[in-house]
């Protein structure tokens, strides 16, 4: 058996993929941690995961091998993660709803292509230091209703996808979006518009 790799974020543990490679990852989290706030993201065993980390961060890694196994390497660099988006890590059958994870409470799931870019729009809001509300309406399982949260830069963010591959940017749904969550009463999702001018590259293309 293959020994398990645990990271540890802000209190909520997640198993890492077999090839991400922990120490690349720890440095992405020093960095920004020391710096701007920022979305760290990589893949778990079983999910693509973009968290939010910030000067108040605390992240751990732990090994668990096996009875009488000795320690091995990790695989393949995770450097290139931007160049293929997520990577070689995570799933390749897998259903197209993600989650939205609030200061590990409140969560919405939210399909993944709007959740890019509910993410861009809350990282280019986040990095400009501008905190603002946040609207989903709750399914029916769990009461419906809705519920709004207070996104800051102090906040504890997970983006939970379900797929592993970045979708296509539309830019005009990024600037739709952009447009509530400047407003008084917040972001929250709209339909998407027609593509006027398609972004297709990093996430931080749009910024």
């Amino acid at each position: 058996m293959n020994p398990t790799t645990r990271i540890s974020i802000d209190g909520d543990s997640f198993i890492l993929a077999a090839d991400c490679d922990v120490g690349d990852l720890m440095e992405r989290i020093e960095s920004a941690s020391q710096g701007e706030s920022g979305f760290v993201t990589f893949a778990s065993r079983f999910e693509t995961l973009s968290v939010l980390v910030t000067q108040y961060t605390r992240a751990v890694v732990s090994v668990d091998h096996p009875a009488g196994a000795a320690p091995s390497a990790q695989g393949n660099s995770f450097r290139d993660w931007n160049d293929d988006f997520w990577g070689s890590c995570g799933r390749t059958e897998e259903p197209t709803m993600g989650k939205f994870i609030y200061d590990g409470g409140p969560k919405v799931e939210v399909e993944d292509r709007a959740l890019t870019h509910i993410q861009l729009v809350i990282t280019a809001k986040l990095r400009r230091g501008e905190p603002f509300p946040f609207t989903w309406k709750d399914d029916s399982s769990v009461g419906g209703g809705r519920t709004t949260v207070w996104v800051h830069a102090g906040s504890s963010i997970v983006f939970k996808y379900a797929g592993s591959r970045q979708p296509a940017i539309n830019r005009a749904w990024v600037d739709a979006l952009a447009y509530t969550a400047s407003a008084p009463t917040g972001l929250y999702l709209v339909p998407e518009p027609a593509n006027t001018s398609p972004v297709t590259g990093q996430m931080d293309a749009i910024s």
